[in-house]
């Protein structure tokens, strides 16, 4: 089994995949935002997104994401 083959089976198992659809005309801006605030990654932006909001709804203040 090829590493690529590997990979891509091991991401299937492990991960979920998540569609977002965002206008074209809004995506520029929100690139430049994320970048401002330091990211690469659309996804690593959405995920820590999603984990501050999960975060101040949780009354214990513990984090849920890993």
């Amino acid at each position: 089994m090829s590493k690529a083959t590997y990979n891509r089976e091991y991401n299937k198992d492990a991960y979920k995949t998540a569609k977002v659809y965002i206008r074209k005309d809004e995506y520029p801006a929100i690139e430049e935002h994320m970048k401002a605030k330091g990211y690469d990654k659309f996804s690593g932006y959405v995920k820590d997104l999603i984990e501050q909001d999960m975060k101040s709804s949780d009354s214990s203040g513990g984090g849920v994401l890993k």
